[in-house]
């Protein structure tokens, strides 16, 4: 494997566009002058910012199977590879790469190619030595950098292909949304502090399918939601919330609700883990089609307790529940084959 270091260069407004099916795959580019091949003037200023690395760029040596490679760029006699920049935003489907060559008109003589799989966009640009391709795709991908001879390929794999699986927490409120509150406990808190727990263990187990819609306290809009779902593709899709009785303080217990028939098998099952990890009364799972559903997703509902309740909203909001919710909740999501075929 290479480390590869960053070179920070300063690049001008890009001034080509093409499209997945434009000559960038096919032959030699030509320069549009900031149009697109149909004409249409594009955001090619807007994007002419290079992507923040994140870290070094890792090369890895060697692939195992090149024909499967969404994109193959050869490589100038003149390109020193551990100068080459990679930077990435999965979420807003953006990918950089930045490749250092004195031979201006080389990527005008020599094409791309590759699969052309997940990619429906490349802008490229010239400045300062060097080639810039900034890459669009229509997903969420886990990207990585190969190098073999003369060429560097690019792959690109979903979370479901890496890890079989995609599942999304998410925390309901946030911000100046707060939910409902009770002997100093929020709800917006509460149910944060165990969607993070839920994501550090998944990590701990080095699984990256799990992915929260909110990590702090913050509002989330509901086109944040349906654009995680759009570029992730989840599996599941697991809100969590608490429960109030407004008309009495000694309610308590874990429940759960589920959208649609096929996921009540399995918003079951996490009400009843839940409540045996923590002591809380499992008050099951229930129908209810009128909770948020987002895409073709399992979509659940699991409340956590009644903060209503003062003896569970105190427990829902302490550390160690957080850590032991969280660890439960991923056992649980992270064995369903999909939540959606649970009966």
């Amino acid at each position: 494997m290479i480390t590869v270091l960053i070179a920070t260069a300063v690049f001008m407004p890009l001034m080509v566009f093409m499209t997945a099916n434009s000559s960038v795959f096919a032959g030699n580019m030509v320069r549009v002058e900031g149009r697109n091949p149909d004409g249409e003037i594009t955001d090619a200023d807007e994007r002419s910012a290079p992507l923040e690395t994140g870290g070094d760029t890792v090369i890895v040596e060697g692939i195992d199977d090149p024909a499967s490679a969404s994109l193959c760029i050869p490589l100038s006699d003149d390109t020193d590879v551990n100068q080459i920049r990679f930077a990435e935003d999965p979420l807003n489907g953006r990918i950089d790469i930045d490749i250092p060559t004195g031979t201006k008109n080389f990527y005008y003589k020599n094409e791309l190619t590759g699969t052309r799989e997940g990619i429906n966009g490349l802008v490229y640009d010239y400045k300062n030595d060097t080639a810039r391709f900034i890459l669009s795709t229509d997903k969420y991908y886990i990207s990585s950098l190969h190098l073999a001879g003369d060429e560097l390929y690019l792959m690109l794999r979903t979370p479901r292909e890496v890890y079989g699986h995609v599942c999304i927490i998410d925390p309901a409120h946030g911000g100046e949304d707060t939910g409902s509150m009770a002997y100093g406990v929020s709800e917006k808190d509460a149910v944060l502090g165990v969607a993070n727990a839920v994501t550090e263990y998944a990590g701990s187990m080095e699984d990256g399918g799990f992915y929260a819609v909110r990590s702090t306290d913050e509002e989330v809009t509901d086109a944040y939601r349906e654009k995680l779902v759009k570029m992730l593709e989840p599996d599941i899709y697991l809100t969590l919330e608490m429960s109030a009785d407004k008309d009495t303080r000694t309610t308590n217990g874990v429940s759960a609700a589920a959208k649609d028939p096929g996921a009540k098998g399995l918003a079951d099952k996490l009400a009843g883990a839940l409540s045996a990890a923590s002591g809380q009364e499992n008050l099951g799972a229930v129908l209810d089609s009128s909770i948020g559903g987002y895409g073709d997703a399992a979509n659940i509902v699991l409340y956590l307790g009644y903060i209503t309740n003062k003896k569970e909203a105190l427990q829902v909001s302490d550390g160690a529940y957080d850590v032991q919710a969280g660890r439960v909740i991923y056992e649980t999501l992270s064995g369903a084959e999909t939540g959606k075929e649970e009966k």
